[in-house]
């Protein structure tokens, strides 16, 4: 009776001290990091990514999940994290549509850390990234919610790229 009583007791507190995300399944992990995001818990959200990712590497979520990974780094900021994820991530997933705004925020900081050829790199990408025909307006438009809740957009011109996060400016390119 007292095995029994400890069983439980130990299935219980070890219930609680795993959290919610211990036995979840990655839609499961994917919607409480999404309400953490939308609440913002952004640690909890990561917490959650970050255990999709590990328990669940090649979901449909896991895509989001990573990007997340990296744009919670970026907010920290441990610039070295985000590097690793946002590169990681445009390794795992080269036709991405949310690409544009990987590469927007390893331009970030590669401009951040004044590594010129890096920069220019980037840029290249990123301008090459995009055809554009303007043909019947004056730019285009792209706009990504991100996994953490933020609002990113591009706006392609004639002479520039320019993006905005949270309708603030981001990052500009001329070309």
């Amino acid at each position: 009776m007292r095995k029994y009583i400890l069983i439980i007791c130990i299935g219980v507190f070890g219930g609680i001290w795993c959290g919610p995300g211990f036995g979840a399944t990655a839609r499961e992990l994917f919607t409480l990091a999404n309400r953490n995001a939308a609440d913002g818990k952004r640690d909890f959200a990561f917490m959650n990514f970050r255990a999709l990712l590990r328990d669940f590497p090649h979901s449909r979520q896991a895509e989001s999940a990573l990007f997340a990974m990296g744009e919670y780094y970026y907010f920290l900021p441990d610039l070295d994290q985000a590097v690793m994820s946002f590169e990681s991530y445009l390794k795992k997933y080269p036709d991405s549509d949310n690409r544009l705004f990987a590469l927007a925020y390893l331009l970030r900081i590669a401009r951040f850390r004044g590594k010129k050829e890096r920069t220019a790199m980037l840029e290249k990408e990123i301008i090459g990234r995009k055809q554009l025909g303007l043909v019947f307006s004056d730019y285009k438009q792209c706009f990504m919610r991100t996994p953490l809740r933020q609002d990113f957009q591009a706006v392609f011109q004639i002479d520039k790229i320019t993006f905005y996060l949270n309708g603030e400016l981001f990052e500009k390119i001329l070309y």
